[in-house]
């Protein structure tokens, strides 16, 4: 159904387009997570077949976003991927942006929220940091506290209603939970708690149905996440 292109940066890869194309010639939906910075004018025309472009920001200004979120070449990274997701908006792109939560910007929510409705965005997902990649050797001094953005989330709906807002606490509940398939084609899950990712073989030469199974991905945590969490939001 949907594919989801994320990276490090994907659009690094000179082929991107390409591997775009082969896809959404097949009917399949496909999702591309960016920082934003090597969006521009000239480039943005190969991606608007994509279903959305998510774009990372975490925070209201540059000195708090740059601070998590560094650019390449010491660049302005919270700049950029404003540039970004006004680009896509102009060009008619259906954008989310992304916030990755913690103690540095966990009581900025409002103030980002506020700067995301002015530019224009009305997609926003919100999650927890994880124990993961650069975060896992200081994650004890990142983790969030729930309560504080549980707070400023409510005061975002009752000031920008317009503004679909999703928030995610996720943690270990979903250890080994996506289905990754990785640069070199293996075929992987993540394991949240080790911060590591286990392969299961090549999708060059392994059907996939052969290894999504229950033993080795958790498809009830897929099935809460993807489809009873949305049954609960309509109906609640």
């Amino acid at each position: 159904m949907r594919v989801v292109i994320s990276g490090g940066e994907p659009l690094l890869l000179r082929h991107l387009p390409s591997v775009i194309d082969a896809l959404t010639t097949r009917d399949i939906s496909v999702v591309l997570g960016t920082n934003g910075t090597y969006l521009d004018r000239d480039s943005i025309g190969s991606f608007n077949k994509c279903t959305r472009i998510e774009i990372n920001l975490d925070g209201p200004s540059a000195e708090i976003n740059n601070r998590l979120r560094p650019s390449r070449d010491g660049g302005n990274a919270w700049a950029e991927a404003i540039r970004a997701i006004e680009l896509c908006l102009r060009c008619g792109i259906r954008v989310r942006v992304l916030t990755t939560l913690n103690r540095v910007n966990q009581d900025k929510i409002v103030e980002i929220a506020a700067l995301l409705h002015n530019v224009g965005v009305r997609d926003w997902a919100m999650s927890w940091t994880i124990s993961a990649g650069r975060a896992a050797e200081i994650y004890h001094e990142l983790k969030p506290q729930k309560e504080v953005i549980e707070s400023q989330i409510r005061l975002v709906r009752v000031y920008f209603p317009s503004l679909n807002v999703r928030y995610s606490n996720r943690g270990a509940q979903f250890n080994r939970f996506y289905f990754l398939i990785l640069p070199d084609g293996q075929i992987a899950t993540q394991e949240i708690n080790d911060s590591q990712k286990v392969t299961f073989g090549s999708a060059l030469n392994t059907p996939v149905t052969s290894v999504w199974s229950g033993q080795n991905f958790d498809l009830s945590a897929h099935f809460d996440k993807w489809v009873a969490g949305r049954i609960t939001r309509t109906y609640d």
